[in-house]
């Protein structure tokens, strides 16, 4: 005649068994996953080119006027290369938060 099992030991069997089953389920029988890294680029109006004007005065007024031109286009570069930066530093933050 066989001994008779305890309920707690059929308990124990029963989880051994259901650990066993659900490792099995989730090793995910063997299939790889792969990651797809995907560039992230700034936007492209932090792209545009910068312009660069071309001297052509013939006097000190027209060299003065040419001046205030190429401030503003370096200021408006300036500001490009500010904007992209920003952009790298939020989008690091984001990916490190990941």
């Amino acid at each position: 005649m066989m001994p008779k099992r305890t309920l707690k030991q059929c308990l124990k069997q029963n989880l051994v068994l259901i650990l066993v089953c659900l490792m099995m389920l989730l090793s995910g029988c063997g299939q790889s996953v792969v990651t797809k890294i995907e560039p992230q680029y700034p936007p492209q109006a932090y792209l545009t080119m910068c312009k660069q004007s071309v001297f052509k005065g013939n006097t000190y007024g027209d060299t003065i006027s040419f001046l205030i031109t190429v401030i503003e286009e370096r200021d408006i570069c300036a500001n490009q290369i500010k904007l992209i930066n920003e952009w790298i530093d939020n989008a690091s933050k984001n990916t490190k938060s990941l």
